[in-house]
């Protein structure tokens, strides 16, 4: 999920934006796991055994969640062939990125705070867990013998006080790189010698504290949001 001002599609036979406009579907891909098989589903179809290994997971993990990625009409079913006696399914997101429509973003209501909270669960959450595997992945690759070579991580969190005008221009910047990245991104079919995949998750925004006199009225609020 994204600001869809970041720059053209990875992948232009897929739609740039599918705008989630209903709290069922935000709550749906609200799922770290099912933001990663959607991700997977961005790239190229996939049957599900296809996507579990590129998880590293067991298919069984996986059928549920499709399924519920398929009736939310986040994936569709673009081909199907017969394995044996069964029919294997191939998937296909709907579009290269998903956007939550302003409308379902708001702290003037109860539900609006659940979804803001839904929506920065399912982008963090995601992150999160999807590095973690990553750096697992990549142990046990190299355990197994798999060949070294030196590629960079980085985790930060920053802040700091600037003028308007240059967080202004600092986060035009950021989104020239986002599209950068978006532009750079290649096809699978490429040697790993050549390319390797890569994830990029950007949290820029303007950093808020209570005002002293408001600060015991809005912990009570929380207080009381958390007790219903």
């Amino acid at each position: 999920m994204c600001d869809s001002g970041t720059g053209r599609p990875a992948h232009p036979e897929l739609p740039l934006i599918h705008e989630i406009v209903d709290l069922d579907t935000l709550r749906t891909i609200a799922d770290p796991l099912r933001v990663r098989i959607f991700e997977q589903l961005v790239s190229r179809p996939r049957s599900i055994k296809e996507v579990a290994a590129q998880l590293g997971l067991s298919p069984g993990r996986l059928y549920y969640h499709v399924g519920q990625l398929e009736e939310r009409g986040l994936i569709r079913v673009v081909d199907q062939h017969l394995v044996g006696n069964l029919v294997e399914k191939v998937y296909r997101a709907v579009a290269s990125e998903l956007e939550v429509a302003p409308d379902l973003l708001s702290f003037d209501t109860p539900t609006g705070k659940e979804n803001i909270n839904t929506f920065l669960v399912a982008a963090l959450d995601a992150t999160r867990e999807d590095l973690v595997r990553s750096l697992e992945a990549r142990t046990y690759a190299l355990e197994m013998g798999a060949a070294e070579r030196e590629r960079s991580t980085i985790v930060t969190r920053r802040v700091g006080r600037l003028p308007e005008a240059r967080a202004a221009e600092l986060q035009k910047r950021v989104k020239a790189l986002l599209a950068d990245f978006d532009a750079s991104s290649v096809e699978e079919s490429w040697d790993e010698d050549e390319a390797h995949t890569y994830a990029f998750t950007v949290a820029f925004y303007p950093h808020f504290d209570y005002p002293v006199e408001g600060a015991d009225v809005a912990t009570a609020d929380r207080q009381r949001d958390a007790e219903d």
